[in-house]
Order: structure tokens, then C-alpha cells, then sequence
């Protein structure tokens, strides 16, 4: 039997629920990084970011 090469063999079960459970976990993950930033904000972020830059920048 050849492999589906067609959108109509897809296998819509597992398709549906696929996209269920990462959008799930999508939205459980914006809202704990939101609450995240709201606790800790952006700071430390930026400080590795400027620190990483500057080492490329410098070493590469």
C-alpha cells in the first residue's frame, strides 16, 4: 500500500486531536511566561541578550 499523499487520507482524528493538545499547551504556556514577566519582567532578558551580543560581537 502506498504512503497517503492526498489531504483527503489524512487521518483527521489524529489530526483534530494533535492540534487540540498543542493548543492547550500553547495557551498554558503564553499565560504562565505572562505571568512570569509580570513578576520578574523583562530585565534579565535584556541583561543576557546585551551580554550574548557583545561576546559574538567581540569572539566571532
Amino acid at each position: 500500500r502506498e504512503a497517503s499523499t492526498t489531504i483527503f487520507d489524512t487521518n483527521w482524528p489524529d489530526f483534530a486531536l494533535g492540534m487540540s493538545i498543542s493548543g492547550v499547551t500553547a495557551y498554558f504556556c503564553i499565560k504562565i511566561f505572562l505571568q512570569l514577566i509580570n513578576r520578574i519582567s523583562l530585565m534579565p532578558f535584556v541583561i543576557y541578550r546585551i551580554l550574548l551580543g557583545t561576546f559574538l560581537l567581540t569572539f566571532v
